[in-house]
């Protein structure tokens, strides 16, 4: 059996992997998770473009009622995103979202200024991921609001136009956050879930490296198999129990001894 979510639905990618030299030092634990290799990146793109699957640029358009939708997001503004996933998804004409955590722009295994505004310049959309992938409920009031209002800043001073999306670093959220983003003008807040938390918020699939063929269609038709409902239900008890920071940590932990095992 399987849970499904409306049309349309949102993909969330991270980075594109070709070789460990695509990959940026210093990652959050857990990171590779969501390494999608650039030969399955590229066999999903090519079916897209068979199954005439509608690639929207405009998160919020409903003038294609009755087909499959699907919008592109990427997070964390790594530099594999514009050498690796960028040519791939320039061959298929697809737009998509980027976006990028500010402080990290031009760093080491991050897509500088110049490439952004070359993404901006062929129809790819810009947004915010934080100042400094913080996540955001752990934060006091006054340093979420600066999170939210400096990131923005930076990118429109720098890439000269409106910066009006924002996805949610690490993906916890409350009702706090998701009002402060929108009176710093954001129209658009992006979550880390199919469904969305809050009025108004844009829920996404996180696309994993482990994703087979049939688990990505099962995604762009709005499907979601049970036991990955069940391990998040139980993500949800934990984080309810722990709170978010404490979570992380554990998470973390956990991640490590796997990896060193």
């Amino acid at each position: 059996m399987k849970a499904k979510v409306s049309s349309p639905i949102v993909l969330m990618y991270h980075g594109i992997r070709a070789s460990d030299a695509d990959l940026p030092p210093g990652r959050e634990p857990g990171s590779a998770l969501y390494d999608v290799g650039v030969d399955m990146f590229r066999r999903q793109m090519d079916w897209l473009c068979k199954q005439g699957v509608f690639v929207s640029s405009l998160v919020g358009r409903t003038d294609m009622e009755g087909n499959r939708q699907l919008v592109l997001t990427f997070d964390d503004g790594e530099m594999n995103n514009f050498t690796v996933a960028w040519p791939v998804l320039k061959a298929c004409h697809f737009p998509a979202y980027f976006f990028v955590t500010a402080s990290r722009i031009g760093q080491p295994g991050y897509m500088n200024w110049d490439q952004l505004r070359e993404l901006q310049d062929n129809g790819m959309s810009i947004g915010s991921h934080g100042m400094r992938h913080q996540i955001l409920t752990g934060l006091s009031p006054q340093e979420t609001v600066r999170e939210l209002q400096e990131s923005k800043r930076m990118l429109e001073e720098n890439m000269h136009i409106t910066i009006d999306c924002f996805s949610i670093p690490r993906g916890f959220v409350n009702r706090f956050i998701v009002e402060k983003a929108r009176e710093a003008g954001y129209r658009y807040i992006f979550t880390s879930r199919p469904t969305a938390e809050f009025e108004g918020c844009v829920g996404r699939v996180p696309v994993k490296a482990s994703w087979s063929m049939e688990r990505f269609r099962q995604a762009v038709d709005g499907e979601t198999p049970w036991p990955e409902i069940a391990l998040t239900m139980f993500k949800d008890t934990l984080i309810s129990i722990l709170g978010a920071e404490r979570y992380d940590r554990w998470r973390t932990r956990a991640v490590n001894q796997e990896t060193d095992s």
